[in-house]
């Protein structure tokens, strides 16, 4: 590839760099009022295009385009209307295990927090220990949770205070 050829690349490369970010930028500001897509784009262009203005020469050119056609354009849909009732819905019904486990039995956030027989496996011995003697409430809690994880495995205490099937 000569100098001229690498050059020339160069500047194609660059001015696509520069468009883009002109279209970025125009996005970014119509999230709301603006729906990307081939319609909108060609009204966007033949209204350029006849008034004699380069389609990413400038965010201004785009911008002024805009506002000239912005009542023939798609609309986007309103998005956060229909999806509030949804999110609302699904998190006032459905709550996971974890999230149960959490509100019955709390713990402090900085403590690790055990859903699983795996997960008390892991916990250092030490970790184990400073929990499940820590003062009241916590400590009671962290043994009520160790309690209710084990028993949905069938795993209960006996009276000389051990983990048994």
């Amino acid at each position: 590839m000569t100098d001229q050829e690498k050059i020339a690349l160069y500047e194609r490369e660059r001015e696509e760099t520069r468009q883009s970010g002109i279209v970025y930028l125009f996005l970014q500001n119509h999230l709301k009022d603006y729906l990307p897509c081939a319609a909108n784009t060609q009204i966007l262009n033949d209204y350029m295009r006849k008034n004699g203005m380069e389609m990413f020469g400038s965010l201004d050119n785009l911008e002024r385009a805009f506002q000239a056609v912005k009542h023939q354009l798609a609309q986007p849909p309103n998005l956060e209307a229909q999806a509030v009732p949804q999110v609302q819905a699904t998190a006032a019904t459905e709550k996971t295990p974890e999230q149960l486990l959490d509100e019955e039995f709390p713990l402090p956030a900085k403590w690790f927090h055990p859903y699983s027989v795996e997960d008390i496996q892991r916990l250092d011995r030490e970790d184990f220990r400073r929990m499940f003697h820590a003062p009241p409430p916590f400590g009671e809690a962290f043994r009520k949770r160790l309690e209710r994880i084990y028993a949905t495995r069938g795993i209960h205490t006996d009276q000389r205070g051990g983990w048994r099937r």
